[in-house]
């Protein structure tokens, strides 16, 4: 099976590390391995490297947990489509966020909440 279907990307993990996403606790990571030539390589492992950089790689149902409850989840063609409803706190969020890979639409929702100041 290849795990980096159901993770967020390389590129969001470290976008989700910058603006404060939980570190701890995930079933997954990002972490650079150095190859014999001396080259790096990132790859996911299941443990949380104690040395060297690591970056959380949520999957779809770890995202979810962190979201509002009251989000949409659509699969459109090709591309996932997740939004929020409005209520009392969140505004309605009407273009939501589409990727064609669905961790990363839950991650991209999770940045734009955050930087809103909803999360």
């Amino acid at each position: 099976m290849q795990i980096e279907k159901y993770v967020v990307s390389l590129e969001l993990a470290i976008k989700l590390k910058e603006k404060g996403y939980p570190q701890e606790d995930s079933l997954f990571y990002w972490a650079k391995l150095r190859l014999r030539d001396g080259t790096e390589r990132w790859i996911i492992v299941e443990v949380k490297p104690k040395v060297g950089g690591s970056y959380a790689a949520p999957i779809s149902d770890e995202i979810l947990e962190k979201l509002p409850r009251t989000i949409t989840v659509e699969n459109m063609i090709s591309n996932w489509y997740v939004r929020i409803f409005c209520n009392e706190v969140l505004p309605v969020i009407n273009d939501g966020v589409r990727n064609l890979r669905l961790p990363d639409a839950l991650a991209s929702l999770w940045l734009k909440l955050k930087e809103g100041g909803y999360l």
